[in-house]
């Protein structure tokens, strides 16, 4: 009997220690999948972060290589001051093509956000030539420095004499 006891014990101790194993097992099991799964998301995240640091790394070689440009667009782009040539050069332009020609200024708007100052205009011209010499004209203009936008042009033949009314704004920055 007391072998049998023995026996018994040795099963129910057996059969314990298997109960107990395959616990850790499981439980094991769980912690390695959490840690897994944690590990994955820090990898995603390590490579998200890489990815930045080479955008970043890219847009601050095109900043060095556009800092360049940034002194020529400051040349380029008209400021408030400069305007007092704007009539002086649309004159030369008028009496380039045949025309005689007044400027006046209108009012100014002021610039919001990302917009420009605009500075409203009105120019007569006079002279003789027919529309191509206004073609000409216009298209000086617009090969010109400043930025101009004609908001509106009226226009009176009689016969080789042309006369042009013009009104629209000049932007500045």
């Amino acid at each position: 009997m007391e072998y049998r006891k023995r026996i018994i014990n040795a099963i129910i101790a057996g059969v314990a220690v298997i109960c107990l194993m395959i616990a850790v097992v499981f439980v094991l099991g769980w912690d390695i999948k959490n840690k897994a799964e944690k590990a994955q998301t820090l990898r995603k995240q390590l490579q998200i972060q890489t990815e930045s640091y080479e955008l970043i790394t890219i847009l601050q070689a095109d900043k060095e290589k556009s800092a360049k440009y940034l002194l020529r667009m400051d040349n380029f782009l008209i400021n408030k001051d400069e305007l007092i040539n704007f009539p002086k050069e649309m004159n030369f332009l008028a009496k380039g093509n045949g025309f005689n020609q007044s400027i006046s200024f209108g009012g100014e708007t002021v610039p919001t956000g990302a917009s420009s100052r605009k500075t409203g205009f009105g120019i007569s011209l006079e002279g003789q030539g027919g529309l191509d010499s206004l073609m000409k004209y216009l298209n000086a203009v617009e090969q010109s420095r400043y930025f101009v936008n004609f908001s509106n042009i009226d226009v009176n033949l009689e016969g080789v004499k042309i006369k042009a009314v013009m009104n629209g704004e000049v932007s500045s920055f």
